[in-house]
């Protein structure tokens, strides 16, 4: 056994994510919107005439190596796990756990919230974020009619 010292290749993985929202008209449901949205992601791809490389930009030593590219993916961070309903605008809320959701389990629209707790919400219901005043008023409006 020596006692000498080596180099050892160590690699590291950095994720890059990168996002963008596209407002898909005329579609009939969301599964629609979500397949015309990869559709024109395909269709921006095919289209460019060389290849995209957003090098990190590592200092020496550091070796960049060619990146890797994935399909891209529908991003339901911020949907309805029941229903599927985009939540962003102004459904972002906190509520004590009565949903049967596990912690960081995703989201639920004010409907699917109310059908799962089995009644109405009341504004007492809402712990730390409650949802926008305009969204307030609509869920109570849709209760009666």
């Amino acid at each position: 056994m020596t006692g000498g010292k080596r180099d050892f290749p160590v690699t590291l993985k950095v994720v890059r994510e990168y996002t963008a929202t596209v407002v898909v008209p005329s579609c009939r449901d969301q599964a629609e919107a979500d397949r015309e949205a990869l559709a024109l992601y395909d269709e921006w791809r095919s289209d460019l005439d060389s290849e995209i490389r957003l090098d990190l930009g590592f200092p020496e030593p550091w070796d960049e190596h060619e990146p890797i590219e994935h399909e891209p993916e529908i991003d339901r961070t911020f949907r309805c796990v029941d229903c599927d309903q985009d939540v962003r605008d102004g459904e972002y809320y906190m509520v004590e756990d009565a949903t049967g959701l596990a912690p960081h389990g995703g989201m639920l629209c004010l409907a699917d919230l109310e059908r799962r707790i089995g009644r109405w919400l009341a504004i007492g219901d809402f712990t730390a974020i409650v949802p926008s005043a305009t969204v307030w008023d609509e869920r109570v409006r849709s209760r009666h009619g």
